[in-house]
């Protein structure tokens, strides 16, 4: 057998089920996964249709994964907790524009004064709508 990358005559190679004489020797294997390239996916056919290949090549792309895995895990964590915290910060808004018209409510329900609850309803609407656009804006992008 003779390697398709450092043409070396070799007795101990992975090769692809799929392409003729796709061998690799365990030493370009090695570099091949060194570039963080999965040993197990053919570099010709790109199918995941290699054989024999050597366990400490499967170990050490294994080894340079698992760490790129673990960011990735923590990066959309993190995002899950932005977009909680997010949500919190909203429900406090919104809570507190409906405490302030309870309190506004009756105060004008208090002093028997019409025409202001006309008003308070009016911008308590308004301020709603927007707090629904800007929640919906949030939520979207």
């Amino acid at each position: 057998m003779q390697c398709c990358i450092c043409f070396e005559n070799i007795q101990h190679y992975s090769s692809c089920t799929n392409c003729i004489d796709a061998y690799l020797c365990y030493l370009c294997e090695e570099k091949w996964t060194k570039q963080i390239k999965d040993p197990n996916i053919c570099f010709i056919c790109k199918e995941n249709t290699r054989i024999n290949i050597h366990t400490q090549n499967i170990e050490i792309y294994e080894s340079m994964i698992e760490p790129i895995l673990q960011i990735s895990i923590n990066i959309q964590h993190n995002e899950v907790n932005e977009n909680l915290n997010l949500f919190k910060n909203c429900l406090k808004i919104f809570l507190s524009i409906v405490a302030l018209y309870i309190i506004f409510f009756s105060l004008s329900y208090l002093i028997d004064y019409l025409d202001f609850y006309i008003i308070l309803l009016i911008i308590f609407l308004t301020i709603f709508f927007l707090f629904l656009l800007w929640l919906y804006i949030i939520i979207v992008s």
